[in-house]
């Protein structure tokens, strides 16, 4: 007995997903974070947020056993560990607003916090306190509400690394993982809460190769684009995702 795919899985709306995870997947593997800003808000156009969000979640965890072994080094394992309990803490009540809360709004919401995080970067905004354990768990537990609300779990502990750890590259690795805590943890609450259906997974199952393929070519990548170049690329290509978005 063969395998069937459901027949609304493969239709223009799937090519246009593999171009999508194509370019989140180049994003995640240059920069460590980011693919879910391109991934919850485009999916949530092609299929809405009840499914973009936990097929957002579920690349996240696939790119981070992905990227895992050549980050295990530089990953600041105390920092990841404090905000991964929290963020762990956060998810379910995140899951609960997604499941509960009027489809429309929640993808103008994806939206909105696309655009305001995308501005962030583009200002050069750092956290300027001072990192504490309290602060630590404090951004784990928005990132967890984030991860399981609208899909985007990795550019706010990015923003704060850059401040917390004494290095680009080791904030890049343990944004990468902080997957390791979080995303397998929201995939359950989705799975739990049957947001999770027989056609996201297929739709997964077809999309996760581009992805991977895309944030091998990233990772790879990392030491040898212009840093500068890639970053304005990427912000002007989230900002134009954003307002789509939100006015579509």
């Amino acid at each position: 007995m063969g395998f069937t795919v459901p027949a609304d899985v493969l239709d223009v709306d799937l090519g246009i997903a593999a171009l999508i995870a194509t370019t989140s997947g180049l994003i995640r593997g240059f920069a460590g974070f980011g693919s879910a800003l391109v991934n919850a808000p485009l999916f949530a156009l092609l299929f809405g947020p009840l499914a973009a969000v936990p097929m957002s979640a579920i690349f996240e965890f696939v790119a981070t056993v992905q990227l895992l072994p050549s980050v295990i080094r530089d990953t600041d394992w105390r920092l990841n560990t404090l905000m991964g309990l929290a963020g762990i803490c956060g998810i379910p009540v995140g899951a609960y607003i997604l499941v509960n809360a009027d489809e429309e709004i929640m993808r103008r919401v994806i939206a909105v916090i696309v655009l305001l995080l995308t501005f962030m970067v583009m200002k050069g905004w750092r956290f300027r306190g001072r990192p504490s354990d309290v602060t630590s768990l404090g951004v784990g537990a928005v990132t967890g509400s984030l991860l399981g609300s609208v899909g985007i779990g990795g550019m706010v502990p990015g923003l704060y690394l850059l401040t917390a750890t004494p290095t680009a590259v080791m904030a890049r690795a343990t944004v990468i993982s902080l997957g390791v805590f979080l995303a397998p943890v929201a995939i359950a609450a989705f799975v739990a809460l049957d947001v999770i259906d027989e056609t996201l997974i297929w739709r997964m199952a077809l999309l996760l190769p581009a992805f991977m393929i895309a944030s091998w070519i990233g990772a790879r990548s990392f030491r040898l684009v212009s840093e500068r170049r890639f970053r304005r690329l990427v912000l002007t290509f989230l900002t134009v995702v954003g307002f789509v978005t939100l006015i579509a």
